[in-house]
């Protein structure tokens, strides 16, 4: 009982920003930057991160859990991508994973609204589909651009995985669809799929591959992802950086 008074005591005077931030990726030049949602701090981002420095390439995740393109009034993208990149040096090659978070109506932000002349902020998915669709690819779109425009080499756009909530596969089958359409229509965005043959199932099937929540992927949900995905992603970087080498492994005893 003493220890546990002494913890909470200490733990009490660390600065809740100094928790926050334990755990966040050292900024500096980087090769490779991943950016996203919460997915880029989980087992699927982990093993992207492990494979690029295996390969000899300097990486690393930069992300903001909850955000996606819908809600650009709690978090823009087309704003936070640039800011991220820069404090990374402006990597070559940057990673963007988001759509988990879509699943929703989209906020149209006051210059929006105004450019536009609407009334409303909000456009719902259900009954505004059109305008729904052109919004979130056009801001899409945007985001990869803005990264683009900025000296970025190459976007790759990864698509969100297959999820296991059932009300949540239509609109996120949508997500997809533009994510991929704003890439080719991009300056340098490339989208690559996140759905292994194996994970094409009914999504009750998938559930065991999948946290509580049905969108992030367990360590084996995010192996299944990852067997299919290493070797285009792999070889579509070393193609835009082709002058990295393997790091050698000591065999010094």
């Amino acid at each position: 009982m003493r220890h546990l008074k002494i913890l909470i005591l200490v733990l009490a005077l660390i600065p809740a920003n100094a928790l926050a931030q334990k755990g966040s990726a050292k900024k500096g030049p980087v090769d490779v930057l991943l950016m996203g949602s919460s997915t880029i701090g989980g087992p699927l981002g982990f093993k992207i991160e492990k494979a690029l420095k295996d390969e000899g390439f300097t990486a690393a995740k930069s992300l903001k859990s909850s955000t996606g393109i819908c809600r650009a009034d709690f978090y823009d993208w087309r704003v936070g991508a640039v800011q991220r990149a820069k404090e990374f040096g402006i990597p070559k090659v940057a990673v963007l994973y988001l759509g988990g978070n879509d699943s929703q109506d989209l906020r149209l932000l006051p210059s929006e609204q105004k450019k536009l002349g609407r009334a409303r902020d909000w456009v719902r998915f259900r009954d505004q589909n059109d305008e729904w669709r052109l919004h979130y690819e056009n801001r899409m779109l945007e985001v990869i651009d803005s990264l683009c425009d900025l000296g970025v080499s190459r976007v790759i756009v990864l698509p969100t995985v297959a999820i296991s909530r059932e009300k949540h596969v239509k609109q996120q089958d949508v997500i997809r669809e533009l994510q991929g359409n704003a890439a080719k229509r991009s300056k340098c965005g490339l989208a690559m799929s996140t759905i292994p043959e194996v994970d094409k199932i009914p999504p009750g099937q998938l559930q065991k591959y999948r946290a509580k929540d049905g969108f992030h992927v367990t360590a084996e949900g995010a192996t299944r992802v990852w067997n299919e995905l290493q070797k285009p992603f792999i070889e579509e970087v070393k193609r835009v950086i082709p002058d990295r080498q393997k790091p050698t492994v000591s065999t010094a005893k």
